[in-house]
């Protein structure tokens, strides 16, 4: 089970520390980009493994990675 749990939490812990770089405010386009990019490796590392955690978890996590897509695509758009 922990080989499975790898892939998971270094994307999680690299989308941290780039969330936190934006988060302060003094952030790069390539900051956002890198962001966007390490959500979409967890939406797609995600859907690879949807039929093995409950639908409900499922919507859960893919809502929050969109909506913080979302917020990072806004961030684009001001650069």
């Amino acid at each position: 089970m922990k080989a499975k749990a790898e892939p998971w939490q270094s994307l999680v812990e690299q989308l941290e520390r780039q969330w936190a770089v934006v988060l302060q405010g003094d952030y790069e386009a390539e900051d956002v980009h890198q962001a966007r990019v390490l959500i979409r490796q967890l939406r797609s590392l995600l859907s690879a493994v949807k039929k093995e955690i409950p639908p409900q978890e499922y919507d859960a996590w893919q809502e929050e990675w969109r909506r913080l897509s979302q917020l990072l695509a806004g961030l684009r758009q001001w650069d």
